[in-house]
């Protein structure tokens, strides 16, 4: 039994994790925090 066909989709985020921590999506300074309250 060998697969001669297997659909792949690679998603690539704008910026690596590795590379641009402060960046989505990673941590932006600029996000909301984590655990904010609903009003």
């Amino acid at each position: 039994a060998s697969v001669d066909f297997c659909q792949v989709l690679q998603i690539f985020f704008p910026f690596s994790i590795q590379l641009y921590p402060n960046e989505f999506p990673g941590h932006d300074p600029k996000d909301c925090p984590r655990d904010i309250k609903k009003k």
